[in-house]
């Protein structure tokens, strides 16, 4: 296992478990709606994003913009 694998790991739980806590102590009475929004929309953007980035950084755009947008 590589360190950067550890670190991407790490960084992506930091990131994504405040977002779900937040929601979950903001709404009272439609929590399970909302929860199931929330981790649809983490579900569908880790599906998405590294398909777009490929596209951007293989495409056109190159590696510097690639990254930028």
């Amino acid at each position: 296992m590589d360190i950067s694998s550890i670190g991407s790991g790490i960084a992506i739980g930091l990131t994504n478990i405040p977002s779900i806590a937040v929601v979950a102590h903001h709404f009272e009475r439609r929590r399970a709606f909302a929860m199931g929004l929330v981790v649809a929309g983490v579900s569908m953007g880790s599906i998405l994003h590294p398909i777009m980035l490929n596209n951007l950084i293989n495409g056109r755009l190159g590696f510097a913009n690639g990254v930028r947008v």
